[in-house]
């Protein structure tokens, strides 16, 4: 047996007397811990012209020092855990972004992270582009109810955006003043957003004018409009803004064959065409919009189309970098669709349509996407058919 003495000694020895030989040998000391990224950069996605951000979240011993690369090459001055870029343009698109980080004794650096321009987003406020690229649209999709109006009608919702009306084969019975419907979703803004409210209205065809001229205000863009003269009526959807303002309409109405130079000749002076329809002697009456301190020239482009050309015609607009900023008409006049761009863009527009073949849209599939236009007509078999476009 150990006596009591020389046990107490081993304890001593082992209670932190290096020379005792018990622990550690003499001289050592603990390894700094580990420099380590714990989120790497994330692929980012912006719009032509926008700036994207890049971060990096690091733990290490003392100061941490950054060094942000692009395509391999060091960006001067980069010496912190988020980069943001100057305005993107299209040959940044497929661009490698890396970080070299460091502190007191390591270094290493961060996975890449691919930037993707995408095409450019009309100016926040700007209530003419169907809520194309606005946060406003973030996450809505096909989300929102369906409001059907019969005979005469006007309602709004606040803190929304709207659909655009379906038209072409409107509710309304032969002979009957005003007995028509037509049929119009709204979506809430994302919680937080405020600012934004939608109308919609069923009224007298021969009151179109003044009724136009009444709801039309400097914060006020008329989205959609559907003439049904043989009913004595018509239907319009518009938005109104508490924060952007300086909008002014004009209101012009062309031959079919005429379209184009107009929306031409407006584009070409900043104004933006944002409804169309056909009046009772078959004009195409057209509602543009300037917006005032907007100095931008636009392109832009009108398809006169049938049914059965209309999905394609949408995507071949969307694929030349257009928006479609108005939709109208109906099965015997033909429908219009007017897109417009800033001028000299090219790059392609996101665009999905849901018609009465589409299966349900997933979980998030049309997050980000606003609805442009809206058609409705029937089919050879005497069903009802219908193509709903959104953009981003």
């Amino acid at each position: 047996m150990k006596s009591p003495i020389r046990f107490a000694a081993i304890l001593a020895c082992c209670g932190g007397l290096v020379f005792c030989g018990c622990g550690a040998p003499s001289g050592s000391s603990r390894s700094p811990s580990p420099l380590l990224i714990t989120v790497q950069p994330s692929d980012e996605t912006v719009p032509l012209t926008q700036s994207a951000s890049f971060t990096v979240t690091v733990v290490g011993v003392g100061t941490i020092s950054y060094q942000w690369s692009e395509n391999g090459q060091d960006i001067p001055g980069t010496n912190s855990a988020t980069y943001t870029t100057p305005p993107v343009e299209a040959v940044n698109s497929g661009d490698v972004f890396r970080v070299a980080v460091s502190d007191a004794s390591q270094s290493e650096t961060s996975l890449p992270a691919i930037l993707t321009v995408g095409p450019r987003s009309p100016k926040s406020g700007d209530l003419r582009f169907q809520q194309v690229g606005s946060p406003t649209e973030s996450n809505q999709g096909t989300d929102g109810h369906t409001l059907t109006f019969p005979d005469m009608f006007s309602d709004s919702a606040q803190d929304a955006t709207e659909s655009p009306l379906s038209v072409g084969s409107a509710s309304c019975y032969p002979g009957i003043p005003h007995d028509c419907g037509w049929s119009i979703f709204t979506n809430p803004l994302p919680s937080g957003q405020t600012g934004l409210t939608a109308y919609f209205r069923g009224g007298d065809y021969p009151q179109l004018l003044s009724d136009i001229g009444s709801i039309s205000t400097s914060s006020t863009v008329v989205t959609s409009l559907d003439l049904q003269p043989a009913n004595s009526a018509y239907a319009a959807a518009w938005m109104q803004s508490v924060s952007a303002s300086g909008f002014d309409l004009k209101i012009e109405t062309v031959l079919p064959a005429g379209i184009q130079t107009a929306v031409a000749t407006d584009a070409a002076k900043g104004r933006v065409v944002t409804a169309v329809s056909f009046d009772a002697k078959g004009g195409a009456m057209l509602l543009s919009y300037g917006w005032q301190g907007d100095t931008s020239i636009y392109d832009t482009e009108a398809v006169l189309t049938a049914p059965d050309n209309f999905e394609a015609d949408a995507e071949s607009l969307a694929g030349q970098g257009y928006i479609i900023t108005a939709c109208g008409g109906d099965s015997v006049n033909g429908f219009v669709l007017v897109g417009t761009k800033v001028h000299g863009d090219t790059m392609p527009r996101p665009i999905k349509i849901r018609d009465q073949t589409s299966p349900p849209a997933a979980q998030g599939e049309m997050s980000g996407y606003a609805p442009v236009g809206w058609i409705e007509w029937l089919s050879p078999s005497s069903t009802m058919a219908f193509a709903l476009i959104y953009e981003q």
